[in-house]
Parts: structure tokens; sequence; C-alpha cells
């Protein structure tokens, strides 16, 4: 019997592509090129239906047919993400002008609202590209692109965008490039939609489609309660949010039932109120309560287990994700392997049971543990793959075993261990920072 340690309480507990400031590089295709294996998907039945773009007509589209057409396409796939805002057409030569040092490379397209939020597409004309062979950067609050002097061992800017102060690019070779104009408010929903589909390779295609179908978002909404989901899946730490209609809010904050911390993580969920429920209530934050829990559980598929419910295990499958260096394919599976020898699953149950709750690191889960019950009961555990001792059971109830403990751990599944495998090389989508073994 799942195990919840619940207990009664009236009151309520009180935060690639390149480049938004150092983004990683690009790697995936457009449209019908996305990922490596978009033939795959379009087999599968996950070809989109393409309808108009409303408002103007294509008078600010390019004269070229196929650029306006595959345009309008990016568009629909982007803003059905944020269908809350009206977007209007910019005038094609603002559009231009956000990246005018390059428009002999690239169609511009813009959209905006009449609240002032806005954005612009770039697609290229051709096969070669301005941007070819140059890094892109963050400079104080507009971006540059410069290339690398041997001679004098720093970057020298070619192009300055003095107008922008975000620009991803898309595909392999800088097919289609995402500018964030510095005079207007940045659709965040849509710039991170952009990130996905077409700069996270297949797998980033595929988890847009998942995050637009379960009606979850990759940042806040505007206005409502919502809830905030830290967890981690094969590997791979997504952070989403859901947003709350005021009976689910409500639930929650009327329930009694609240849910320990150690089982979901120190920042695994939360719970922010509405502004109404603020200003009445003066509190900003509310407890994870059952109510809550639920909802994470169906729209995110978040899992609380606690650390008593490993035992009776009858296998352990391993499976360990993991980035190699100059791979575009993103985080993959490098390795896996099952364990059914009883001494050792009971002497790994008898290590993992003795773990005790900690703070949350900064490290790679990557070492995916599924464990299954004689019951059929399946636990996930997520081991550090970077040499740390903590793991994660569940979604993300993070814990801590000795060095000696988790050594242990891992030479049940790998020999040589972990170290094969590296670097893992893994990267931060908001930051761009880099991390490898012994980081976090």
């Amino acid at each position: 019997m799942r195990k919840w340690m619940i207990f009664l309480c009236f009151c309520f507990l009180l935060s690639g592509c390149a480049n938004k400031g150092t983004r990683k590089e690009a790697s995936a295709e457009i449209i019908d090129e996305r990922g490596e294996n978009a033939e795959e998907m379009k087999e599968g039945g996950s070809e989109e239906t393409v309808e108009e773009v409303p408002g103007e007509a294509k008078e600010n589209f390019p004269d070229n047919p196929d650029n306006s057409d595959n345009l309008e396409k990016i568009i629909l796939s982007l803003e059905k993400f944020e269908s809350g805002l009206e977007f209007s057409y910019m005038d094609g030569g603002l559009a231009e002008s956000y990246g005018e040092p390059l428009k002999d490379s690239y169609d511009f397209v813009g959209r905006m609202t009449a609240d002032g939020i806005g954005y612009v597409i770039g697609l290229k004309k051709g096969e070669s590209s301005l941007l070819d062979g140059l890094s892109i950067y963050g400079k104080d609050d507009y971006i540059e692109a410069a290339v690398w002097s041997e001679q004098e061992e720093e970057y020298k800017p070619v192009y300055t965008f003095k107008t922008i102060n975000s620009l991803l690019q898309g595909g392999s070779k800088s097919q289609i490039l995402y500018l964030q104009p510095i005079n207007m408010a940045a659709p965040e929903e849509i710039e991170d939609a952009f990130f996905y589909q077409y700069c996270d390779g297949l797998q980033g295609v595929e988890y847009a489609e998942d995050v637009f179908d379960r009606g979850v978002r990759f940042t806040p909404p505007d206005t409502g309660a919502y809830l905030f989901v830290n967890r981690y899946e094969n590997g791979i730490q997504r952070v989403e949010y859901v947003a709350l209609t005021k009976e689910e809010e409500t639930e929650i904050l009327e329930s009694d039932e609240m849910i320990l911390p150690e089982l979901y993580g120190e920042n695994g969920l939360e719970f922010f109120v509405s502004q109404e429920t603020y200003e009445k209530m003066e509190v900003e934050e509310g407890a994870i309560t059952m109510p809550a829990l639920k909802i994470a559980e169906e729209r995110c598929r978040f899992q609380v287990i606690d650390i008593s419910e490993i035992h009776d295990i009858v296998k352990a499958e391993m499976r360990f994700y993991g980035k190699r260096e100059g791979d575009e394919k993103g985080i993959t599976l490098l390795f896996a392997m099952d364990l059914m020898d009883e001494t050792q699953l009971s002497e790994l149950s008898a290590l993992l049971s003795d773990a005790e709750p900690v703070q949350e690191g900064k490290c790679p889960y990557g070492g995916v543990i599924t464990l299954r019950r004689g019951d059929e009961t399946e636990i996930t555990v997520s081991l550090a793959a970077d040499g740390c001792s903590g793991f994660i059971v569940g979604s993300h109830g993070t814990y801590s075993l000795t060095k000696e403990a988790m050594e242990q751990v891992w030479e049940m599944f790998m020999e040589p261990r972990f170290e094969r495998y590296m670097p893992w090389n893994g990267s931060d989508k908001k930051t761009g920072k880099s991390y490898g073994p012994g980081e976090g």
C-alpha cells in the first residue's frame, strides 16, 4: 500500500541555441526537417495540419514563396503555445531592421501584440549565411557576432545587433533565427517553444508536443494561481508550470492533507496563489497538499515515493543517459543493464533504504534505475552520474548515501564504472553553463 506520510495541518506554508545571453547552439532543422528522424515522426502520425495565420494578408512576408510558406508554418507552430495573446504582423521594414546586418542572408517576419509584446523570425535564403563561422554572445544589453582572432587571442566583432537582446539559431546551419527586439516585451513561452522545437533536436520536438498535449507551460502564467513542477525524467530535468483554475486553487488551500517536503524535494513542487488570494490572505505561496500533488501527477507525471517503499525488489533496470562531446542529438541512452541476482538486489535495497534526505545538488542525474517489486510496483531512482553520492527517488525526492555505499551501487551495474562514458558534458538551457565530472 502506498505510503503518503500525510499529516493534518490548518495553517499555510509561507522560486544551443545562441544567444539568449548564452544559450547553447542549435541542432534542429525547420518544420519538416526539425530532426534527423523527421520522416519517422510523420509515419507515426505526428505531421502537423497547417492552417493560415489569422490577421493581415501576406504583404509583410518575403517574395520568396517557399520561405513565405515556411515562415507561416513556423509562426503557427510557436503561437499555439500562447493562444491567449493576439498577434498581428509587424511592418516588413520594421521586422527587417532588427536583423539589419543579415538581410542579405535571411528573410524576416515579425509579430507583435497591441500591448507591445513581440518577436521576429528569420529564415535563411540560401545555403550560406553571414553568421557562418561566427560566435554569437550577449554583450551588455545587446548581441554581437564575432570571429576568433588567433593572432590577438580574442574575439573580434563582425556584426553588432543594438536593437535585440536575444538571438537564437535553429537548424544545423543556422537555418532559422529567433530575434527578441530590445524595445518589446518578450513572449517567453513562445521563445521557449522555439528553443525546444528548433534548437534541441528530435527530443526537443517531442517534448514540446508533449507539453502542448498535456496543457502545461514552459513559463509561469501571467495571471492566476499555478503549480511550479520540477522533475527528473530519463536523465533530463524538466521544469513546468500548471495554470490552476480558481476552484483548483481553493481546493488546494482548503485541504488539510499536507505532503511532507522530503517526498517531493526541496523545490520539486511549489504552489503560488493568485493575486486576489495574495491580497486577501497576504500569502504568496501555499502548502503542497494532496489536491496539488494529484494535479502534478496527472498533468506532469510527477511521482512521489517514500524511501521506505524500496523493498522486495525482484529486478533492477539501469538506463544510463548522457551526452557525448560533439554529439548533436542531446541527452541519449548510452548504457543499459538489468540486475536480477537475488543477493545483489537485496543488497541494493538495503543500501538505498538507508539513505538520508538532503538538499539537491547541481548533479546530472543520468543513472536511471527502475526497481520492480514483487507486487509489480515500479520505483524510479536516478543516480548522480558525476561521482556525487546524491540520488533522486521518484521525480524529485532528494537523498544521499555515503561515498562508499554509492560506489557499491554503481559497481553492481558497471565495470569499469561510469568514467568510461564521460565526459557528461551537460548544459543548462537557460544559463548555457556546462558541467562535467565532479561538478555539482
